[in-house]
């Protein structure tokens, strides 16, 4: 779903009037932070915690591209602004790590399809941290040599070149408590409008 883009909503909505639209919501907090360290690894940097785990960070202030994109009433109010809300699948990110299973089969049902099929959850996907290897980090994630290779490549191959990447990644120094409990303040009344728009309790996200 294209939460970014103003006009994706409307533009959908014209091409195919009966879509149905599925959106997956993160804890805001995370999602900026998450989304600012793959901005990190996509140019080979790393993250420095004492300059960058500050409220004074760049990535960290209200105007900045990564806490923008982690308001979501307004993006996701442009859906239900034009579908119908029976059309309309919100799921949290919560949902997915509390039981896979579960919500595949939710998103089966939503979509009119066999929900008895069971896909495969033993290769981790979009995995996020800091790479060990930079090196190994740019071989894997190198686009053109991707799509070069990739119709060339058996699954099995595949398969393995994803769970070597995980293995290369390190998990990320926590967010302070001071700073991850400023950023959802400034998060607070985005996600009480998510929350009414939505029909879901969402003050976990402000109790972590």
């Amino acid at each position: 779903m294209y939460l970014e883009c103003p006009q994706s909503a409307g533009r959908i909505r014209n091409t195919i009037p009966d879509a149905r639209i599925i959106c997956g919501l993160r804890d805001p907090v995370d999602r900026a932070y998450s989304d600012y360290l793959m901005y990190l690894r996509s140019r080979g940097h790393r993250l420095d915690a004492a300059r960058e785990l500050t409220p004074s960070a760049a990535w960290a202030r209200p105007d900045s591209h990564w806490m923008q994109i982690s308001m979501y009433h307004e993006a996701l109010r442009r859906y239900f602004d034009v579908f119908p809300s029976e059309r309309i699948y919100v799921f949290l990110f919560d949902d997915l790590k509390a039981d896979q299973a579960a919500l595949v089969r939710d998103i089966y049902r939503f979509l009119g399809a066999d929900d008895g099929f069971v896909p495969d959850f033993g290769t981790p996907h979009n995995v996020g941290g800091m790479p060990a290897s930079m090196l190994l980090e740019r071989v894997f994630t190198n686009d053109p040599l991707r799509r070069a290779i990739d119709p060339w490549i058996p699954k099995r191959a595949a398969d393995w070149a994803r769970r070597t990447r995980t293995r290369n990644l390190r998990r990320a120094p926590p967010l302070p408590n001071e700073l991850a409990k400023e950023l959802r303040e400034r998060f607070r009344d985005d996600i009480g409008k998510t929350a009414e728009l939505i029909g879901r309790d969402l003050s976990l996200w402000l109790e972590r």
